[in-house]
């Protein structure tokens, strides 16, 4: 998430704040709140919680700061796209993880919920068409995420602030989707932004490959996309990754 002095709308991420970081989380949430009203006005500003914000925040939870996302028709060079805006935003008390386990039914679910985890993990690592050396066994390999998201961890920690960057410099309906897809296939982004220059987004991994390296994060897949999106080609609707798309 952006610095939370310039936080716009559309820079709004999900974003969870444990009981230890709730300092952190008053100054975002006044962010987040100001945002929306600034975006929407104040009496028709979109913000949900769970909990009344003019009393003393409940002992034993966190925060979770959630944008509510609704899909709308812009046109995008000349043709109309659907894509996905921040509409308001959810702010959530949930209970932290050591509240959870001091209760009996809190510990029972967290119990039932990692047995089930495990199990699932074991059972998409022994599918007919999995690889058998993927087959968990350590308790490291099954915490460890060894899915392909894993290696877009510094993508997914330096992008937001690349995305808001861009925003600034006129790619104004720019959206995460659209901004892997350009970074992964030169394609992609030739017909998406013909007037940018396959070197700018050249720089931009630099860049990003960079900012992962300062805050001593792995750049992952990064570092690859540079040679292979050159050969890409346009991404077909099933090669998308769609996981972490709020509808």
């Amino acid at each position: 998430m952006t610095d939370e002095n310039k936080i716009t709308v559309q820079d709004i991420k999900r974003t969870h704040f444990n009981m230890a970081e709730l300092e952190k989380a008053g100054p975002m949430i006044e962010a987040v709140i100001a945002a929306v009203q600034k975006e929407q006005g104040v009496e028709d500003a979109l913000i949900k919680t769970n909990f009344d914000m003019e009393k003393e925040f409940p002992e034993g939870y966190g925060v979770v700061i959630q944008p509510i996302n609704q899909k709308v028709e812009r046109e995008v060079d000349g043709k109309k796209k659907k894509i996905v805006e921040v509409i308001g935003v959810a702010i959530g008390a949930i209970p932290d993880y050591d509240a959870i386990m001091a209760d009996k039914d809190g510990a029972e679910w967290a119990r039932l919920a990692v047995y089930t985890a495990m199990i699932q993990k074991f059972a998409n690592a022994t599918r007919e068409d999995a690889s058998d050396e993927l087959v968990p066994f350590a308790i490291e390999d099954f915490c460890t995420s060894r899915r392909p998201e894993g290696v877009l961890n510094g993508y997914r920690e330096v992008a937001p602030k690349m995305i808001a960057a861009l925003k600034k410099q006129g790619m104004k309906w720019l959206t995460d989707a659209i901004f892997r897809q350009c970074l992964t296939s030169s394609a992609y982004a030739e017909q998406t932004f013909p007037n940018v220059a396959q070197e700018k987004w050249e720089l931009i991994i630099d860049k990003m490959i960079e900012a992962c390296s300062k805050s001593e994060i792995s750049a992952g897949v990064m570092v690859d996309w540079k040679e292979t999106r050159k050969n890409a080609g346009l991404p077909d609707i099933k090669d998308i990754d769609l996981s972490g798309l709020d509808i």
